[in-house]
């Protein structure tokens, strides 16, 4: 963290940077996959007022039209991940045996 600024890169698995193998992911994992980097960032960068911004860039293997893009950007805003950072949580914390 620099001058009060997070930056986390994250790549699913097999895409862009990441290692693994692309094939071997599904819905499930990829969805546990960004809910552990929005932990990370909760645990490891959140200021006393909070993460003010997230900035996603989403990589895609192939060719889309501009049609095409701006479907599968809205497909994304639909993401449960994306819709909780968008709404308020409820943090609720109970000790388990």
């Amino acid at each position: 963290m620099e001058k009060g600024i997070a930056v986390l890169h994250f790549d699913f698995t097999g895409l862009g940077n990441s290692n693994g193998d692309f094939s071997n992911t599904n819905f499930s994992s990829n969805v546990q996959d960004l809910v552990a980097a929005a932990d990370f960032l909760r645990d490891n960068c959140e200021e006393q007022n909070g993460i003010k911004a997230i900035m996603r860039n989403i990589s895609f293997k192939g060719d889309l039209d501009e049609q095409q893009a701006a479907r599968f950007l809205e497909i994304a805003d639909k993401c449960p991940v994306h819709k909780t950072l968008h709404s308020q949580v409820a943090v609720i914390s109970k000790l388990v045996a």
